[in-house]
């Protein structure tokens, strides 16, 4: 298990005496190179099992389980982990929409700016277009300058399309819009947002809930997140609107982490109604939240 970098692998060790922990080592020892996941599943076991919420049992190389199951009070609760590549599949998909709107209307926009060079055609994308509706789209624009009209604004299942006049720019409205494709004589000029990551925890949210909402549901959950993003994006993050998000019995903790001279700063949120009887802090970590309640942690060295 050397391959286990530092810190996970002094957290790992931290666990030796759980219920269930020869058998996570075990099913860890198989998925080192297969993807990140045991990263996450460590570092929320490690977190959780403080005094205040004991680990009581490791449960996840199970099939269908939780990461594992921890004491609270009288009571008992689970913890439900998620490593979300987020960078990559941010910048994969990303590019792949782009690359499919520009094959299909980068030629059409050549030769249709060849008689009517004073327009600007935008086309606002909330979902990745079908090279169907691409084509709709091509229709539209032909019959558009064909019959002379002014303005165009087409709303379809992808976005929105719409055709103005260089001289009568829109302001356009960006919420909930990843990416905005400004199509003129001069060129094609790409504006790409980051997912709405408010967005993506919802789902989150909603997909771990229906996870074990029958087996376990009487337990505390605890769903947590780390998220492979710059640890400022956490700070876009509308406190208000997860929390409202949350039932009485859930807790979200989110985490991003960075390397900085040799130092593992995190930033962290954590989220419920019950949060203030939880301690997730991390001696490994140079860590802080960006609300009100931070954790002033003196990180371990390591080089």
């Amino acid at each position: 298990m050397d391959r286990i970098q530092t810190p996970y692998n002094f957290m790992l060790d931290s666990l030796s005496n759980i219920d269930g922990y020869k058998e996570f080592y075990d099913f860890l020892k198989k998925r080192l190179n297969v993807n990140n996941n045991w990263i996450v599943e460590i570092k929320s076991l490690f977190e959780i099992n403080k005094k205040n919420h004991p680990l009581e049992k490791i449960c996840s190389h199970l099939k269908s389980e939780p990461e594992g199951i921890f004491k609270i009070q009288d009571n008992y609760g689970i913890i439900e982990a998620s490593y979300i590549e987020y960078l990559f599949n941010q910048n994969y998909e990303t590019n792949k929409t782009i690359n499919i709107v520009k094959n299909i209307l980068d030629p059409f926009r050549k030769k249709i700016f060849g008689k009517f060079e004073n327009y600007l055609i935008l086309i606002i994308l909330k979902n990745r277009p079908t090279e169907i509706e691409l084509i709709k789209v091509k229709t539209f624009l032909t019959d558009f300058f064909m019959e002379n009209h002014n303005t165009l604004c087409l709303k379809d299942r992808f976005g929105i399309l719409e055709i103005y006049p260089t001289n009568f720019l829109p302001s356009v409205n960006m919420q909930g819009t990843e990416i905005i494709l400004s199509l003129s004589k001069a060129g094609t000029v790409i504006q790409a947002t980051n997912v709405n990551l408010n967005k993506k925890i919802i789902s989150l949210i909603k997909s771990k809930r229906n996870q074990h909402k029958i087996k376990y549901k009487n337990f505390t959950k605890v769903y947590y997140l780390f998220i492979n993003c710059p640890t400022y994006r956490l700070d876009e993050i509308n406190n208000g609107l997860i929390q409202r998000k949350l039932h009485n019995d859930e807790i979200l903790v989110l985490n991003a982490v960075t390397l900085a001279k040799n130092v593992l700063e995190e930033n962290k949120k954590i989220f419920g109604s019950q949060r203030d009887f939880f301690d997730f802090s991390n001696s490994y970590y140079k860590s802080y939240q960006s609300d009100n309640r931070k954790y002033t942690i003196i990180p371990f060295g390591f080089c």
